[in-house]
């Protein structure tokens, strides 16, 4: 039965190439992680052949159909993008600063402190966002402008992000929303939520939803009474998905990769 092996290589070394040709990865393996996977077809095909034509003692057991269970869940199961249903599972518990805060003078002429009523609402539109939100720069702004203590200096700064409301209550009183996208480091299986948290009652959105939030960054409290950046809106419109990937991906190579359009904002720690 040790074709019974060889068959397993063949399998998915077809597989990893079926995806691949079909432009699918970025659901199952972040960009800077792919040249790994793509590499592996390579080995996967010699290890197959070899297994095929040479003799080796190998004794087929039940339990090695285990080895087909990957496969059976990817083609059968899943497409490989993550639900935004599940965001609230992959949610998980950021580092949190902790410092109490004297009075942090705003923007005058730029912050809002009203809660808009209004779902959706557009007023005072901003025609040039200090920050606006690329899915290449996503991931890191999301966690670095809402924990980070060197944000604290863009308060009052214009915010443009797209994303799809989670359920963040554990996190967030009732007077805030969360919205954002799955950030995957390595692979899908270790996919984390991050985004942005608005100042906008959570009972106005409705959760799996996309939203475009434009506003101004302010200082707020979590639900545990710790500090946090977060957008005061001028407008949360609910919008389609469109092309934009429920992914985003850490930004790696500050040279001449995409992180190279962070170093613009002189960004603090």
């Amino acid at each position: 039965m040790k074709k019974f092996l060889a068959f397993v290589c063949f399998l998915y070394a077809s597989l990893i190439i079926f995806i691949w040709l079909k432009g699918d990865l970025n659901n199952y393996i972040a960009p800077n992680m792919q040249i790994y996977i793509k590499s592996s077809v390579f080995f996967l095909i010699i290890i197959g052949i070899v297994l095929f034509v040479n003799k080796i003692n190998y004794r087929f057991k039940v339990s090695d159909l285990i080895l087909l269970l990957p496969f059976i869940l990817i083609m059968f199961t899943s497409d490989g993008v993550l639900s935004v249903d599940i965001a609230k599972v992959k949610a998980t518990s950021k580092s949190r600063n902790k410092t109490e805060i004297n009075e942090i003078k705003k923007d005058e002429n730029k912050q809002n402190d009203n809660i808009i009523e209004n779902t959706p609402i557009t007023q005072n539109k901003i025609e040039d966002f200090y920050f606006d939100i690329e899915e290449s720069t996503y991931s890191y702004l999301a966690d670095y402008l809402t924990y980070m203590t060197g944000a604290r200096k863009y308060v009052g700064k214009t915010i443009k992000a797209k994303g799809f409301a989670v359920d963040y209550s554990e996190y967030l009183t009732d007077d805030y929303f969360a919205f954002g996208r799955y950030m995957i480091t390595c692979c899908a299986a270790d996919a984390e939520f991050t985004g942005f948290m608005v100042k906008y009652p959570s009972d106005k959105i409705e959760y799996g939803k996309w939203y475009e939030v434009e506003g101004y960054l302010e200082l707020g409290k979590d639900s545990e009474g710790y500090d946090i950046m977060t957008i005061n809106p001028t407008s949360v419109k609910e919008v389609s998905q469109g092309d934009s990937n429920n992914n985003v991906y850490s930004c790696d190579s500050y040279g001449k990769g995409e992180c190279e359009k962070l170093q613009k904002y002189d960004l603090e720690y």
